[in-house]
């Protein structure tokens, strides 16, 4: 099962990623089956492997508070495996990010990280800086953003990973949206849809709309704002995955209100 669960848990922000949802639908008691025997048998790497594969699913699906609290008492365990337990700590930054919860995202990533720093691994070091990142943007720290996402950036770069220097030039775009740059956070934004585009991953690609929607909405567009994000709601509800179904309906709302009140002043809205 954890082999199963890393092997789907890896395509989930890929062109299969739709497929692989599903097919965790399908293996969700198994999945919980093996996490208890984890615990069980006093081996918490293989739940923390689990999760750290699978806690995509977890958001999507809308169980954060579930996922959460697996994590929780799978890293209470006594440490193995540091790589592993990076994954896991990785996990429960992550949802506890979309749980609202920044103190427990930020706690978990710097955690992450300075576990990633002490091993050397430059990749884990960038996954460490890319997620810390966004912590900063919900805290509208854009130096800090910028800084972390730089760091990401370089070290992807340097390890030939297009795929995920791909999502850290992104990120560089909510630094340009918290300065209200809104016309070069378009032009980026546009840039990086096609190149998710030409890989093929829905799911990356419907969360670049929502994003591209609010900056849209900002240049006070809103009916291209709503056309973006429209599509990508259509995509988030087609495959039951509730966490970006409730973004994108947020700011399909907003585009919908400035449509039908177009005196309404929409920076700042």
């Amino acid at each position: 099962m954890t082999e199963l669960a890393e092997r789907l848990g890896a395509r989930l922000l890929t062109a299969a990623g739709e497929v692989s949802m599903r097919h965790l639908d399908h293996e969700e008691h198994n999945l919980r089956a093996a996490v208890e025997w984890s615990l069980a048998a006093q081996d918490a790497d293989v739940g923390l492997r689990l999760m750290g594969a699978t806690w995509r699913w977890y958001q999507q699906r809308g169980r954060l508070r579930e996922g959460r609290a697996i994590l929780t008492e799978l890293l209470a365990r006594p440490p193995g495996d540091p790589r592993v337990r990076i994954a896991g700590l990785a996990a429960d930054g992550g949802l506890a990010y979309w749980m609202d919860d920044i103190p427990g995202a930020r706690q978990a990533y710097e955690d992450r990280l300075a576990l990633a720093e002490s091993l050397g691994d430059p990749i884990l070091v960038a996954d460490g800086h890319y997620d810390l990142g966004f912590v900063f943007m919900v805290l509208k720290d854009a130096e800090a953003l910028r800084r972390h996402e730089q760091l990401a950036l370089e070290g992807y770069v340097a390890a030939g990973r297009e795929g995920e220097a791909i999502r850290a030039r992104q990120a560089f775009v909510l630094a340009l949206f918290l300065a209200g740059e809104y016309p070069t956070a378009l032009e980026q934004q546009e840039e990086a849809i096609a190149r998710f585009r030409q890989r093929d991953s829905h799911t990356e690609i419907a969360d670049s709309q929502t994003l591209l929607g609010a900056i849209l909405f900002q240049l006070g567009r809103p009916r291209d704002a709503w056309r973006e994000v429209s599509e990508a709601l259509r995509f988030f509800v087609a495959g039951s995955l509730a966490s970006g179904a409730a973004r994108a309906l947020v700011m399909s709302m907003r585009s919908m209100e400035a449509i039908r009140r177009p005196s309404r002043v929409v920076e700042g809205a």
